[in-house]
């Protein structure tokens, strides 16, 4: 939500979320060493259409954000907020309800 209140422009926004998310990446590399063993839990054919889409998303990510306005980019990404915070919020209620929390 910080980028949705900030005056920069989409290029910027985008550039500057590509530089943070860079300088994270050794943290999350340690989180994830942590949890290594996902291969227990997560179908190894799984991975190839995961690693497709990511590669897809990727790809096509630049084409959707360069067409669009700078208003149009800031809809829809608190329209994406939006969504992605209210499945963990729904999840988390169903984990609660559950007694798994």
């Amino acid at each position: 939500m910080f980028f949705q209140k900030s005056s920069h422009d989409r290029r910027t926004t985008v550039a500057t979320k590509a530089i943070l998310r860079r300088r994270r990446q050794p943290g999350a590399n340690g989180v994830f060493w942590h949890y290594r063993r996902i291969e227990d839990t997560f179908a190894l054919w799984a991975f190839i259409p995961t690693a497709l889409l990511a590669i897809a998303g990727t790809m096509m990510a630049p084409i959707c954000w360069s067409a669009m306005s700078d208003q149009e980019f800031r809809r829809w990404t608190r329209q994406i907020i939006f969504v992605v915070s209210a499945v963990y919020l729904a999840r988390a209620a169903w984990l609660y309800w559950q007694g798994m929390a």
